[in-house]
């Protein structure tokens, strides 16, 4: 499913409740509401596709637990940022007229490009937020490597 995701982030033309709820479940996304038993929940976590933009606990059986809602990541810069990992304190959007890159600095050195390794337009992405969540992602180890 990371392969994909990484994947159909670099492809999107904008960001979408889809995709998001996509990274909810990637993420394991628990809201500052949830009930302590969903925060241990060990199951499966996927889309909820009735409701877009929400994310659900699933039984092994198939049958669906609970749902809830996650941020606007792909849309949101602000929802965005929130993926970003402690100790990655220097982000930078680039917006250029053809697409859109993000770069993730360490405090010791360590950099990160994403979607981009190189000033190649072909590799932009479509929006400032969709550049940030790939670049967090990556910077959590949700690569496309996977």
């Amino acid at each position: 499913m990371t392969d994909t995701l990484i994947r159909r982030l670099e492809e999107a033309t904008e960001g979408s409740r889809e995709l998001d709820a996509r990274i909810g479940a990637e993420i394991r996304y628990f809201s500052d509401k949830a009930e302590d038993w969903m925060r241990g929940w060990q199951g499966p976590i996927a889309p909820y596709h009735e409701k877009p933009g929400h994310i659900a606990c699933w039984h092994t059986d198939g049958r669906m637990s609970v749902w809830w809602s996650v941020p606007c990541y792909t849309t949101s810069i602000d929802a965005a940022l929130t993926l970003v990992p402690e100790g990655w304190d220097d982000v930078q959007l680039f917006i250029k007229k053809n697409g859109c890159k993000a770069r993730l600095k360490r405090r010791r050195g360590a950099l990160l490009v994403a979607p981009m390794e190189s000033e190649r337009p072909d590799r932009l992405v479509a929006t400032p937020a969709v550049a940030l969540v790939i670049a967090a992602l990556r910077a959590r180890g949700i690569d496309m490597e996977g």
